[in-house]
Order: C-alpha cells, then structure tokens, then sequence
C-alpha cells in the first residue's frame, strides 16, 4: 500500500485540484467587469479559480483542448459506495461530481449527437446487483453498447422519472463528462487517460513543437519512491531547450500530475501547474530532506516573472486565480499577487492545512484532526467560521461547492510505519452551508483489515 502513501504526498502537494461547481462556483471579483486573462475564463463578471473550473460549466469561454486539459486535472469525483445514498442524502449528492462503476443495461437512445443509456451499478464486491441509473452525455466513438462495463464521472442530476418501453421509472439521473473501461473480473478500471489525451494536454499545457513518448519500466526508470508499478509514464520534451528547468518533463495516465523529471538520487519534487488564464505556468519544487518550498511562475515562453522560498514545509495547499494565490505554509496563509509574487498583506496563522479552494468571497480551510478542521476565511484572510467534523482528517479530501454548500470528502487512514500498509480507513461526507453548519455527514465507506478474513 506504498501507492497510497505516494499518492497522498501528490495529493497534497497539488492540492489545487479542487471541487466542483456550478455558476455558483468560486470567484474573484473583478471590479472592471473585464476578463483578466487571455483566454476568457470569466463567470458573471468574475475571475474563476482553477480549483472551481469544470467543463460542464457553460460559461467558461474555453477551446477544447482547455477543456482537456481542465477534465485531467479534476480529480473531485465522489465515488459512490452505496447506490442508496443517492436517494438518502440528496442534500450532499445532488448536483455533485460522482464517479461509479456500472454496466449497460439498455439504450434508450443513441443518435450522432448524444446518447441516453439505461445502467446497472456495480458493489464494491464487483456484484451486479440492478441498481439502474439513467446516464446521458455526448456521443462518442467507439459507442457504448449494451453489456458494456464502464467507470462513469459525471454530474448528478437526482431523481427523475422515465416512461421506458411503457414502464414508469423513477431513478438516479447523471449526465456525463466522462466515461472510463471498466474490467468486472478485477473491479478495477483502465489507466483513466489514453496516449491521445496525453498528447493533447501536453500540447496544450506546453506547446505544440514537443516530443512525446511512453516510458518503459526498467528501461526509462526503475520502480521506486519516484515510480510507483502499474502507473504509466509519458516524457515530454520540448524542442525549446533553453531554460532547464523546463528541458523535460512526466505525465501520467493513472492520476493528474505533471512533474520535471525525477532524478532518483535527490529527494526533490518539482511539479508544474497549469495558470488560471491558462498562460503561465506555476511550479512548486519541494525539497522533502530541508522541508523547503520554492514556488515560481513562470510564462509560456520558459521566462521566470517571480520566485518565492518558503521555509518549515510540511504540506503545499493553495488554490488561485489569475489575480492570486491563496496559499498556507507553516501554519499561515499568504494571499499572493500572482503579477508580483508579494503578499497582498500581512500573512494569517491558520494551523496546519491539507487542502485550500477558493470562495467568491474568501476561501476554504480544511485541516487535520477533528477539531475546527473546516475554516472559512474572507478576502483578507480573517476567519468567518469554523466547523468540527467529526473525522481525525489525515488524508487530502476533496471538495465540491454544490448549491451554495460546501460538499466534502474527508478522509482517516491508518498506516503500518513499518511496512507502509494499509490497516484501515474511513471517509465521511458533509455538507455545510454558506455559515459553516453542517446540513448532513455520514461515512460512505469504512474499511479495518483486522475484521478480514
């Protein structure tokens, strides 16, 4: 269970892929009603956070490859455990990002535009067990057909009815942003993004006059604490060689990440974020031996604008528009200009953070423990409210902003400091309004090697 752990340090380290939203995403406000970036990543006269941008929101003035590279960055799927709960807790799945395994069940309709399918969601035991939801969504080829086993991310409509070969039914309703190849015999899913989405999000991110190809185990690398087996690896290389920092880069295909090169006899991470005007970039390099954090920005042209040295770092979240970054270490937020790289202002203490996503009016804390481990903070960085959920919170959550809610994903893993295996887990979901009181929490799942046998 190294993975997990391995995973976990990703996880915090780009915290910046956050929640999903609606119009009523996270904005900041700006106050000439003009678009601030390049690319018109404007909602309502707002800048919106990377953290808050999700390709089915209809107001972002995004092209498509933008889109691609939004949909391998967003890692905030719910994944749901129980196909009860979507009729339980309406309050915390509706209008959600939620991700499950299924089997086609029926077409309802299937034309060169879109398709509506009839599914049956799989147990976490791999059963099929005929629990149906109605998923829709842009055709796509090859078409889904009926038997097919897929992984569905998509945005939860709720509970509908249908009129289906003269039956009245009343089920879950998801539209689709993404569909994955499911394997029934393992419960497990393909690499979530193929060679030609790769390809796409690295040109996008860095340029179309790159070198591209698919690293070999044992050949380009060694399995390690840098490379983790079963993950697949691409090298990018562009052709412009003329900062170093920037001569060679990995992407992979099991989760989002984009990160120089690792060389295995340093313990430093360096990983590069894509800016929320799409045209600069952002890189973080973590010296994991001094506890030291280097965070720079950078444009599209390789050109350094600024680069700040951060010292005590344990965990790097933080989440920003095209105006700032909202970013804790050491206990303190800093609310950076990202023209200048300065503090807007005097930093904050917080306490400890695993996880930042920005509001339309502040920003949201999330923290280890079960004390205060939901904080909203405003634009200045004074606290509104504080929330106690009742989890020891040690792993990165994920967030989402529903309805004018604060939807989270909280996560306690216990690990073996000997061998770094699994002994149990658990995650809670919650729901907290725009106050900080909390509308619903239940644990969706919960797991203690222990009981198995």
């Amino acid at each position: 269970m190294k993975r997990i752990l391995i995973f976990s340090l990703f996880c915090v380290a780009i915290s910046l892929f956050c929640v999903g939203c609606s119009k009523s995403g996270a904005k900041n406000k700006d106050t000439t009603g003009k678009s601030q970036n390049g690319t018109g990543v404007e909602v309502e006269s707002s800048i919106i956070s990377w953290a808050n941008m999700k390709i089915d929101n209809p107001d972002l003035n995004l092209t498509e490859d933008q889109i691609e590279v939004l949909k391998y960055f967003d890692t905030d799927y719910f994944r749901v455990s129980d196909y009860d709960n979507l009729q339980r807790y309406p309050s915390v799945y509706e209008n959600a990002q939620i991700v499950f395994p299924c089997k086609v069940t029926k077409t309802i309709r299937s034309d060169n535009d879109s398709y509506e399918l009839l599914v049956s969601m799989i147990g976490h035991d791999g059963s099929d067990d005929e629990n149906l939801i109605i998923i829709s969504g842009k055709q796509q080829e090859p078409r889904l057909i009926e038997g097919d086993f897929i992984s569905v991310y998509g945005r939860y409509q709720g509970i509908k009815q249908y009129d289906i070969d003269g039956t009245s039914l009343t089920k879950p309703t998801v539209t689709v942003n993404k569909i994955n190849e499911y394997f029934y015999a393992t419960n497990s899913e393909a690499p979530r993004y193929s060679f030609e989405t790769i390809n796409t999000v690295a040109k996008a991110i860095f340029g179309t006059d790159i070198k591209l190809k698919e690293e070999k185990a044992d050949v380009d690398y060694a399995f390690g604490e840098m490379y983790i087996p079963q993950d697949h690896y691409f090298l990018i290389t562009p052709n412009n060689q003329s900062n170093a920092n920037f001569s060679s880069f990995e992407i992979t295909s099991v989760y989002p990440m984009v990160r120089r090169t690792p060389d295995p006899n340093t313990e430093t991470m360096k990983e590069f974020h894509v800016s929320a005007d799409f045209e600069h970039y952002i890189v973080s390099t973590f010296e994991q031996s001094t506890k030291m954090l280097y965070l720079e920005y950078y444009d599209r042209n390789f050109e350094k604008i600024w680069g700040n040295e951060y010292s005590n770092v344990d965990t790097i979240p933080y989440d920003y528009t095209a105006n700032e970054i909202y970013l804790v270490v050491d206990n303190d937020l800093h609310i950076i200009d990202t023209k200048t790289g300065e503090d807007k202002q005097d930093t904050i203490m917080v306490g400890e953070k695993v996880k930042v996503i920005m509001t339309d009016d502040g920003a949201i804390l999330i923290g280890k423990g079960n004390k205060d481990n939901v904080m909203k903070v405003d634009g200045t960085g004074k606290t509104i409210w504080k929330t106690s959920v009742d989890i020891e919170v040690t792993d990165c959550p994920m967030i989402q902003i529903v309805n004018g809610n604060i939807v989270a994903s909280l996560a306690s893993y216990n690990i073996d400091s000997e061998d770094n295996s699994f002994q149990s887990g658990k995650s809670k979901l919650v729901a907290i309004d725009k106050d900080g009181k909390i509308i619903q929490e239940f644990f969706d799942w919960e797991y203690d090697s222990s009981m198995m046998y």
